[in-house]
Order: structure tokens, then C-alpha cells, then sequence
């Protein structure tokens, strides 16, 4: 009855006053007894009037279902507690992500768990919208939340520090291995450097967290290893008394030291205010010969005041060669033989003195030192001269032990000059010029006794070009009758009764007109003697001339010679027959019945020839001006054998 009042003023909109509260009855009457808030008369408790007829109300345990969701008094949820963290809200609502209450009833493994919740929808801030915690040190790199790294533990000194940022010096963490230290300043002058090195004295940073006193201070730090400037390698300012000399000030600063023997004694060398009292104050003192205020030892005065002198022990380095008392070596003794002498000069080979401390074979040793610069005597580069050595004596005569008709360089009979240095080979040589002086006149080796040395006129001259050794002669372009090597002396031995042969090596540099080669004879007051000559078509001419029987004789090769390469020309004369060789092999031939010799008949009347006899210039018939190189000129007074022509051709 009092319901449908009820409703009946609902639907009235008329004002009704409650139902009178029943002082006896029971719930669920419909009347309001005493002790209920309500009583709707049914038996559904998920109404506004629950079954204990009191009003329904969030946190009584019933949820309401009698109320569409949004409506006021609907519940989602009921669980008959205060608590916000469990599954249902204080509120009456089930918990969800999101809402800003986080859930601790579930374990991290049940459904609907929450590590967060932050109540907004922003996925990077620590809190997904799934309330999943995100963050440095879960070991996912969330670069949205300014993570470089994420390497999931809490170690703060390994690569990636415990705020997701790679390991650097000035992050305030020590990183293992790497940093020293890392105090996260950048004050350089602290413990920690900037380069995160702990400071220490010598890193050149001054220390200015520390007072004086406290363990590690440092007056200065100057970063080197020197104590004699103006901070000490303990970091200590330099000063007077410290007992280590700086050297780092010019005499004229305030702070210059002479000395610092670091006490307080006026009695010895050194003041105590750091000024020198003996050898090397600059000022000359009882005792001393010498004092220049400086600490070089190698100049005039020496560092114990006393005067430089060779013998010393001590090179003086303040002088030039050629300056009196300059020292190119001082050992301190007064021996000549060793490798500095008593003169203080370097021992050299040619200076007079054998050197006796060194062993033989021991570079710079000495067998004998003549004091010249000849080789060809008994000392040639302070080693006994001896056979084979490649240097002629020329200080002994024949029949002196030791004598030497040539030397080759070897011990080897059979080559011209035997082991024993004595010449061999081919014989009857009685003319032979190699020009391997190089210089002045040139010498006959030949071994018939008469010595025709040869002398050069004119424009001819040598040529360091040889074909054998390293010198030529050169009978040069346009020479004439002037020009060419004189030969000297007794020439008798060159006046042929029986057959002869002449050779050399020549290259033809310009043909011209042609040359003479060798000429020992001229033409025609008196028709004598024996030539032989180059053609200006490059061809060897043999010309001789008999003033027996007023003949000429003449003989071509067929082969040239005048390709700029070096080429053996020769003749070979019998009394029946003259050849005429180019490069080992006979080129041409004449038959003759009269033998062409004795050049010492010719004279400088002479048209053709003039001026023999000689090598280069004028040939027979005024042959001249060619440009020829001459090397290895040999006469022979027989006509040799094919194997003896080989032999010489080679040099031997």
C-alpha cells in the first residue's frame, strides 16, 4: 500500500510526505519499522532498498542492478570495502588501466596486473596505456624517452649509465676501466681532471682545491720532468736554497741562480743567495787559469776553470778547421798511433804514422804509412805493396826485390802478366801505349829497352773513354799536321828487317778526310817506313814505302769502321805479302816482294807522314781532320800467328 502511495506521488509530481515509521514490523513489509532506512517490500537486494532494508550505497557489498550504467547510484562494482587498489574502486567502478588508481591485489603473472598507472593516455612516460612500467634499466632502448642505451641493470660504472646515457667523461660516473675518476664538473684544477685522470703532480694542471698543508697540494704544475726551472717536479715553487740550480732565468732576472747547494753556508762555492763563489762565476779567482761563467766544456776554458789543451780528454768544439788549436779529436793521451793523434787530428792513412791499436782487418788498420799519396811505392793505402795489388812499382829498378814489369790485379799466369809480375805473352812487343796514365806524357811499355815515351802536340790529348782500361787518346775533328802524340826518344827498335805487325783499337766519332792512326813512316824524301791510316770512307789503308826500290805499297781493307762503335785495326807484313786485319780478321791483302821499314829515315820534309813518327794526325797522302779515339797501340817486330793476334787483340 505505502509503495503505490509512493508511486502514486511519483507520478502525481504531488508532494508526499514519507511513510509513518512503523514502530513494530518486519523487513520487507513495505513499512518502514524502526532501524530501516527502507523496506521496498521485496526480496531483491540489488535494488535501491537492499534486503536488510537499509538505502543501497557503494561499499555495502551488493552492487546495484537496477540502474543503467552512467545513471547516479549505478554500480559496476561492489566489494563491500574503502580500498582503491583492488579490482573494484572505492567508487563502486571496476578498476581498469587507466584510471589512475594502480591494482595491488594481483600478482605480476595474473590477468589485468598493473606495474603503473599514471591515469593518462601518454605511452612515454614511464607508463604505457597498458600500465606496463617502461624506463632506463628495463633493457629496451626507448629512444621516445631519450634513451641511448638500455643495457637492463643498475650498475652505474659500466658503458651505459643508470640514466640510459652512454658512459663519457663528465657524467659523474666512474666508468670502469676507462675513467680514473668523474666528479661531473668541468673544473680541471680539482682532484678529478677534466679528461677524468686524477690529478697528480706533473699533469700540468695546478691543483686549486687544496690549501697549503693539505696532502696533494700543489704550488705549481708545470707539467714536465725538469727540477731546474721554475717549478720542481714535486710541484714546489723553485726557490734560492732548494739545493737544485735553475737554469731556466738570464743573468739579468731578480731570480737567477749561479749555484744552489741547497744550504745556509757562506763558507763554501756557493752563496746563500744562489751566487757562485768559485770555478764558474765568470770571475776570475785565486787558482783558477780561466773562468767564462759558462758550462761548456768544450771551448777555451774548460768547466774546472782550467785552460783547453789538446790531450785533454776533451774536444773543443768552439773552433774551425784551420783555426789555431782547433781539435778535431782529443783522447786524452799523448799516443800518436791510435785513432786520434797527439796533434789532436783523426788519424788518416797518409799521415806518417801507423796506426798500432787496431787488429788487422779491423776497419781504418794500418800495415805502413809513408806519409804520401804515391801509390806506387812500397806503401799503397797504408797495406804493404805487394804483386797483384793492380799498382806498378815504380820506386825499384830491375833486379830489386820486389820489382814489377807490370801488375793486373791477379795471380794468373797466362794473361800478359804473370804472377809474378813479370810481363809474358805475346813477344816481340817493342811499341805499347795504353794511356792509362791519364796525364803528362805517355809511356812506352813495350819491352825492347828503348824508351819512346810519347808526348802530344797540339789539339790532340786524352779522353777519359778507354776501350781496355779508362783512358784514350783522342786525334780530334779537323786536327792537322800538329796534332797528334809525338813519338819520342830511340826509335830504332821500330826499324823492322823482318816481318812486323802494328795495331789498335780506334772509334771513328767523324770520318772527315780520314785520320792517321799509326804512322811510322812518310812519303816521298825519302819513300820509307810503314803507316797505317784511316780513309774518309772509313776504310784502313796500309801504306808503305821502300826507298830501296822507290816503291809504294798499299793495301784496303773492305770492311768500314766508321759507325761510331770501337773497332781492332792492324797490319801484318811479311817480305811477301801485307794484310790488313779489322776486328780480328783479314779484310784485305797485297803481295809485295819488298819489305817497307825504317821509320827513323822519315823527316818533317815530308809531305805525306809529316812530322812522324806519331799516332793520330797526318796520315799518308796529308790523310787529317777526322775525329777518331786511339786506345792500345802495339807494334810487334814479327808478324804474328793468328793465336798471338787474338792474344793481343784481348789486351794481353
Amino acid at each position: 500500500m505505502v509503495r503505490w502511495m509512493l508511486v502514486g506521488c511519483l507520478m502525481s509530481a504531488v508532494a508526499c510526505s514519507p511513510p509513518a515509521t512503523v514502530s513494530e514490523g518486519r523487513c520487507g513489509d513495505g513499512r518502514i519499522s524502526a532501524g530501516e532506512t527502507c523496506d521496498d517490500g521485496n526480496s531483491i537486494d540489488e535494488d535501491a532498498c537492499t534486503n536488510a532494508c537499509q538505502n543501497a550505497a557503494c561499499g555495502d557489498g551488493i552492487v546495484r542492478g537496477d540502474l543503467d550504467p552512467g545513471v547516479v547510484g549505478a554500480e559496476g562494482c561492489d566489494d563491500g570495502n574503502a580500498e582503491d587498489n583492488d579490482a573494484c574502486l572505492s567508487s563502486c567502478q571496476p578498476a581498469t588501466c587507466g584510471d589512475g588508481i594502480l591494482r595491488t591485489d594481483l600478482l605480476e603473472t595474473d590477468e589485468g596486473y598493473e606495474g603503473c598507472d599514471d591515469g593518462n593516455d601518454e605511452p612515454w612516460d614511464g607508463c604505457t596505456n597498458d600500465c606496463v612500467v617502461v624506463g632506463c634499466g628495463d633493457g629496451e632502448i626507448q629512444p621516445e624517452m631519450g634513451e641511448v642505451c638500455d643495457d637492463g641493470n643498475e650498475v652505474d660504472t659500466d658503458a651505459c649509465t643508470n640514466a640510459c646515457r652512454p658512459a663519457g667523461c663528465g657524467d659523474g660516473s666512474v666508468w670502469e676501466g676507462n675513467e680514473e675518476c668523474d666528479d661531473g664538473n668541468r673544473d680541471n684544477f680539482d682532484a678529478c681532471l677534466n679528461a677524468c685522470t686524477t690529478a697528480r703532480c706533473g699533469d700540468g694542471a695546478q691543483r686549486l682545491d687544496l690549501s697549503e698543508g693539505d696532502e696533494g697540494f700543489e704550488a705549481c704544475d708545470d707539467g714536465n720532468s725538469d727540477s731546474d726551472d721554475a717549478c720542481l717536479t714535486t710541484c714546489e715553487r723553485a726557490r734560492c736554497g732548494d739545493g737544485i740550480h735553475r737554469r731556466d732565468l738570464n743573468p739579468n732576472h731578480p731570480d737567477f741562480e749561479e749555484c744552489d747547494d741547497g744550504n745556509d753556508s757562506d763558507d763554501d762555492e756557493c752563496s746563500t743567495t744562489c751566487i757562485s763563489l768559485g770555478c764558474g762565476n765568470g770571475r776570475l779567482n785565486e787558482g783558477e787559469a780561466c773562468d767564462d761563467g759558462n758550462i761548456e766544456d768544450a771551448d777555451a776554458c774548460r768547466n774546472d776553470c782550467t785552460l783547453a789543451a789538446c790531450g785533454d780528454g776533451v774536444t773543443r768544439r768552439d773552433l774551425q778547421p784551420g783555426e789555431a788549436n782547433y781539435e778535431a779529436c782529443d783522447d786524452g793521451n799523448a799516443v800518436d798511433t791510435d785513432a786520434c793523434t797527439s796533434g789532436c787530428t783523426v788519424a788518416v792513412c797518409g799521415d806518417g804514422v801507423v796506426r798500432l791499436d787496431l787488429a788487422e782487418g779491423a776497419e781504418g788498420f794500418e800495415a805502413c804509412d809513408d806519409g804520401n799519396a804515391v801509390d806506387e811505392d812500397a806503401c799503397v793505402g797504408c797495406q804493404p805493396a805487394r804483386c797483384g795489388d793492380g799498382i806498378v812499382r815504380e820506386d825499384l829498378n830491375d833486379g830489386d826485390d820486389g820489382f814489377e814489369e807490370c801488375d793486373d790485379s791477379n795471380n794468373d799466369d797466362g794473361d800478359g802478366c804473370s804472377a809474378s809480375c813479370a810481363r809474358e805473352g805475346v813477344q816481340g812487343l817493342v811499341l805499347y801505349y795504353n794511356f792509362e796514365s791519364g796525364a803528362g806524357a805517355v809511356p812506352d811499355l813495350g819491352g825492347s829497352g828503348n824508351r819512346t815515351d810519347g808526348a802530344f802536340e797540339g789539339r790532340a790529348g786524352y779522353i777519359n773513354e778507354g776501350r781496355h782500361g779508362n783512358w784514350a787518346m783522342r786525334s780530334p775533328g779537323g786536327s792537322g799536321a800538329g796534332d797528334h802524340l809525338k813519338i819520342r826518344g830511340d826509335v830504332t827498335d821500330l826499324n823492322m828487317t823482318d816481318g812486323y805487325a802494328a795495331m789498335a783499337w780506334i772509334k771513328v766519332n767523324n770520318v772527315g778526310s780520314g785520320q792517321g792512326i799509326i804512322v811510322l813512316g812518310a812519303c816521298c824524301n825519302p819513300r820509307q817506313g810503314y803507316t797505317i791510316n784511316l780513309e774518309s770512307d772509313g776504310r784502313i789503308r796500309m801504306w808503305g814505302g821502300s826507298n830501296n826500290n822507290n816503291s809504294n805499297y798499299n793495301a784496303y781493307s773492305s770492311a768500314r769502321v766508321n759507325d761510331g762503335n770501337w773497332h781492332h785495326v792492324g797490319i801484318r807484313v811479311t817480305n811477301a805479302r801485307i794484310e790488313v786485319l779489322v776486328d780480328g780478321n783479314v779484310s784485305g791483302s797485297v803481295n809485295q816482294s819488298n819489305l817497307p821499314t825504317s821509320p827513323s829515315l822519315a823527316n818533317s820534309r815530308d809531305s805525306h807522314g809529316q812530322g812522324n813518327p806519331h799516332i793520330g794526325g797526318m796520315g799518308i797522302s796529308s790523310r787529317s781532320g777526322a775525329d777518331v779515339l786511339i786506345d792500345e797501340v802495339r807494334v810487334y817486330n814479327s808478324a804474328l800467328s793468328n793465336e798471338d793476334w787474338a792474344t793481343a787483340m784481348a789486351g794481353n
